[in-house]
């Protein structure tokens, strides 16, 4: 009878154990599994930070070559499209309490690019927007697609400076060049991070890159 209680005993203590050990190997990979996940949005906004970086810095030279040809002025850039649409219109925050909520994108109006200057498709427009794949001629867009799959964009647009008055003309030599960088994955999740600077003219054949604001003000979405 003795025998008979100490077996049962053992084998509640070790179904105990078991219990136990179950609990805590799930407990264990769902932390693992959210920190994977956690690293790996991390990696993507990076990403994302690092296309919108490279597009401003294409977006300066863009705007410098097209400024030093002395056939454009800082008020071209500001003129809206005839067809607007959600890509080559960007509605933005203001920082300085203006009505600038408006950035239109940044176009080689000169043809001094010749990248720009030839039909082609934006392959993470392609992924979400199908219909909306082809990128109008002009247009400053870039993007690379790695062996994995992953899509890298940065997207470039011009607003009018927050001490100006107008939407579309400057009066006062400075707008604001916005890069947006896009990581599209394979499964569709898209990851942006936008970067905004101040520009303005310093003397014939150049143009000062004052970096007046750094900011993530749309985030990451999915």
């Amino acid at each position: 009878m003795c025998k008979s209680k100490e077996r049962g005993s053992a084998l509640i203590t070790v179904i105990l154990v078991v219990l136990v050990l179950t609990m805590v190997g799930i407990a264990s990979l769902f932390f693992m599994t959210t920190e994977e996940r956690i690293s790996s949005v991390a990696r993507l906004e990076k990403a994302a930070f690092y296309a919108a970086e490279v597009g401003l810095r294409r977006g300066e030279i863009s705007i410098r070559d097209q400024y030093n040809s002395r056939r454009t002025v800082l008020t071209d850039f500001l003129t809206l499209p005839d067809v607007q649409n959600e890509y080559n219109v960007l509605q933005v925050p203001s920082s300085g309490g203006s009505n600038h909520t408006t950035a239109v994108v940044l176009r080689d109006v000169l043809g001094l690019d010749p990248e720009v200057q030839v039909q082609r498709e934006d392959p993470a427009i392609k992924l979400i927007d199908p219909d909306n794949a082809v990128v109008p001629i002009g247009e400053m867009r870039g993007f690379q697609v790695d062996d994995q799959g992953y899509i890298s964009t940065y997207n470039l647009y011009i607003r009018n400076d927050d001490d100006d008055t107008s939407d579309t003309v400057d009066s006062n030599d400075r707008i604001s060049l916005i890069s947006v960088g896009l990581v599209v994955t394979p499964s569709g999740q898209v990851v942006r991070k936008i970067i905004e600077e101040g520009i303005a003219p310093v003397g014939a054949g150049s143009l000062k890159f004052n970096l007046q604001k750094l900011a993530n003000k749309m985030g990451s979405g999915g």
